[in-house]
């Protein structure tokens, strides 16, 4: 099965980015019997519109890869983590932010957000994340870059293009 690109520019939930337009271009490709690639360059968005897209592909069967092709923020961090495949280009720019600031009234630690994706269907995001908030700094600061080799380590990203 050969692969098609996705371009993920902008904010995720916003017009041709929102969950039902990217549900019917995934479905599009996998009825032609190609596999989606999402290219990634997003400054975050709406979770809940990333776990729909997700819990739609795995009603559906759908795998998909991600490529970093740029920024990859927030919500479109999760998105990225959620790849079959996760490839990074070398001027790809991870950031991630806590816990917290994703899902309103959880604490502000890993098992908060784990609590709230794995009731949205998603196991693998747990710990997807997990391994890579494990290699992260003990910063305060709001958000935090994280570095390709940290995210290669972690088992995050699975190629570098």
């Amino acid at each position: 099965m050969c692969s098609s690109t996705i371009s993920i520019e902008g904010i995720l939930g916003e017009g041709d980015l929102a969950a039902a337009v990217l549900q019917k271009r995934i479905l599009a490709l996998r009825e032609e019997n190609t596999r989606a690639m999402l290219s990634i360059d997003s400054e975050g968005g709406s979770i809940d519109d990333v776990i729909d897209i997700v819990a739609f592909c795995r009603y559906f069967e759908i795998p998909f890869d991600t490529c970093a092709a740029g920024k990859v923020c927030s919500a479109a961090f999760l998105l990225f983590c959620y790849g079959e495949r996760r490839l990074a280009m070398k001027n790809a720019e991870f950031w991630y932010h806590r816990p917290s600031h994703y899902v309103h009234g959880h604490d502000d630690d890993v098992a908060g957000i784990g609590r709230y994706l794995e009731f949205r269907e998603s196991a693998v995001i747990n710990e997807v994340v997990r391994r890579a908030l494990a290699y992260q700094s003990e910063s305060d600061a709001e958000n935090s870059m994280l570095s390709i080799p940290l995210l290669m380590k972690a088992g995050v990203v699975t190629e570098v293009v």
